[in-house]
């Protein structure tokens, strides 16, 4: 049932990445589909070799049927697993296909891949690798951690030296997964269930900022703006609503309080591993300031640079109302953890 679901939402996903039928659209679908095909492949390996190890491919079953001589199978199959999510995710070294989209194909089109395809594999570690995370134990934080820190390190660094704004966002992505990931680091510490409300809480604050970012990015597209920082100079003054949406959301990305990328980052995923691991949470907090190099220079850009166009926003059009909405939603849903966690902060 996973694989035949999977193969579904990937067969739409290279669909809508390819629908304008342009060059940019044609060559990211393209590689998506190469790279979904051998996700596919990983995965079809990882529950051949979790059956023979079982005779069963029933999870619950799994879980108390695991002997000696079957761990070092159930470890294999469940990093091919990995492997075939984390193409999903992009997840380094499995994030290839990504840059393509995210960064190549129109930004309407990316503003609902992106949410998708994060919270499809998503979902799948937790149901399906989860179970096993207090089994394997150490094994799996190791796993989870060292592709946690190689997710951060390598996006944010890369986001840095872009120009683009849509490049950015995707390599910014990247740097998003590797957050998540250090909540799945947690699942076999004590810090597990602030990890997984880390988790879900990040998912909300991932899916708000890029579907907005790119639906304002996408405007800009059709009122014949470059996403080149040099395009966007000035456009605070240009395009009010849609600037400030872009920055709110830049913002909840950064972890600025009181937005919910504050609460999900640091009070929740980057605390969860805390106890076990110091060092990984100061890794991921140092990555998440190299990451305000590069979210405040779109800010400084759009705020502090003389307009180089003169474009014109009209406030009822469809993209300008949808992106406000989700910077309202992240700062709505931001002070819902700021009230719930006010005795603690005091504390």
């Amino acid at each position: 049932m996973l694989l035949t679901a999977w193969a579904l939402v990937a067969v739409a996903l290279y669909v809508i990445a390819g629908i304008r039928k342009d060059v940019s659209s044609a060559e990211g679908a393209a590689k998506y589909a190469i790279m979904g095909v051998a996700s596919s492949s990983l995965m079809l390996y990882g529950i051949a070799i979790m059956f023979s190890s079982f005779k069963t491919t029933n999870l619950s079953l799994m879980e108390f049927n695991i002997t000696k001589e079957g761990l070092h199978l159930l470890i294999i199959g469940l990093l091919l697993l990995i492997a075939s999510f984390g193409f999903k995710l992009g997840v380094v070294p499995f994030h290839g296909w990504l840059l393509d989209v995210y960064g190549g194909v129109h930004p309407i089109l990316v503003s609902y891949i992106a949410g998708v395809v994060k919270i499809s594999g998503i979902i799948a570690i937790l149901r399906v690798l989860y179970p096993f995370s207090t089994i394997i134990g150490n094994v799996w934080f190791s796993i989870f951690a060292i592709l946690s820190i190689a997710t951060m390190t390598f996006g944010n660094i890369v986001a840095l030296l872009q120009d683009n704004v849509q490049r950015i966002m995707a390599y910014s992505s990247i740097a998003q997964a590797g957050y998540i990931l250090v909540g799945f680091a947690s699942a076999s510490t004590v810090g597990y269930k602030l990890g997984l409300e880390g988790i879900a809480l990040h998912i909300i604050t991932y899916m708000l900022a890029k579907i907005g970012i790119f639906v304002a990015l996408a405007y800009m597209v059709r009122r014949g703006v470059d996403l080149t920082f040099k395009g966007i100079s000035g456009l605070g003054r240009r395009m009010p609503v849609i600037s400030l949406s872009i920055t709110i959301l830049v913002l909840s990305l950064m972890g600025v309080p009181p937005f919910i990328g504050f609460w999900s980052k640091f009070l929740y995923l980057f605390l969860s591993v805390l106890p076990t691991a110091p060092w990984l949470t100061l890794i991921a907090a140092i990555n998440s300031g190299i990451s305000v190099g590069y979210y405040a220079q779109i800010i400084r850009y759009l705020y502090f640079v003389e307009p180089q166009t003169d474009v014109k926003e009209y406030k009822g059009d469809a993209e300008v109302i949808i992106s406000l909405i989700t910077a309202i939603l992240s700062i709505i849903l931001g002070l819902g953890p700021a009230i719930m966690n006010a005795p603690y902060l005091t504390l």
